[in-house]
């Protein structure tokens, strides 16, 4: 993380602070790029392929001999918010906590250091969402009838590498295929190993033959699983919820 990054902000103030921001964000990323630039392949290799350490460095190469300039654009950041959230500020925005937050000299609600407590289970909320989420993409390949080459995502993803990020049941992951071994297909979550096993092969199968039957009575065959498999070459892109948690011993699933 940039430290001080309003330091970097071409944004703030007069000209002449503004100019010297953008000079300094200039500066630090020469800086950033001579040392991707300079540092040994393996010292950069972590979860990623030969291949792509070396695109990086190429580029970190290239950016330097050209004297590049940042493209700024303002920008805008918020908090994730939720169901459960969304429903609390409607609530205190009408009657009567309107009145009375209004009373109490209260004008935004985010920023008034106020403690909010509901009979909402954020648990449950997020429960919900999973299940909403999770069997809607069964119901969407049925109903859409999308074949195999679907599960890829084009053009790949933004997967970024977070050792340090919680993998939890029933959370969301963009994932890149590794390989397969006799259990499933294995696939990275950005620096956790997880596996996509038979359940979950089996599952995508039959949403799949399903929605080229249209009959909900279907069943995935042996050769409707080995298109999946198949499907998902490895350095594909594919989008994931997590069933189990991982453990020392090897993956998440």
């Amino acid at each position: 993380l940039v430290k001080g990054p309003s330091n970097y902000d071409p944004f703030l103030g007069g000209a002449e602070r503004r100019a010297r921001a953008t000079e300094r964000a200039h500066d630090r990323t020469r800086y950033v790029l001579r040392r991707l630039a300079e540092e040994s392949p393996e010292r950069l290799r972590g979860p990623f392929e030969a291949t792509e350490v070396a695109a990086v460095q190429s580029e970190a190469r290239r950016l330097l001999d050209e004297d590049f300039s940042l493209p700024f654009e303002r920008g805008s950041f918020r908090y994730d918010r939720s169901v459960v959230v969304d429903e609390v500020v409607r609530r205190l925005g009408a009657p009567p906590f309107d009145t009375l937050l209004a009373d109490a000299g209260v004008e935004h609600i985010e920023t008034s250091g106020l403690v909010v407590r509901t009979t909402l289970q954020e648990a449950a909320q997020r429960e919900a969402v999973y299940g909403l989420r999770h069997h809607l993409t069964e119901a969407g390949i049925g109903l859409e009838g999308l074949d195999v080459d679907k599960l890829v995502i084009q053009g790949g993803s933004t997967l970024r590498y977070d050792p340090t990020r919680v993998i939890g049941p029933h959370s969301f992951f963009h994932a890149r295929v590794t390989g397969r071994d006799d259990s499933g297909v294995e696939v990275d979550l950005g620096g956790t190993p997880c596996l996509l096993d038979e359940e979950a092969i089996g599952r995508l199968a039959t949403a799949i033959a399903r929605g080229r039957t249209k009959r909900t009575s279907t069943r995935s065959t042996a050769s409707d699983r080995d298109a999946v498999r198949a499907a998902l070459a490895d350095g594909a892109v594919v989008l994931v919820s997590v069933r189990d948690a991982p453990t020392e011993e090897r993956f998440a699933r």
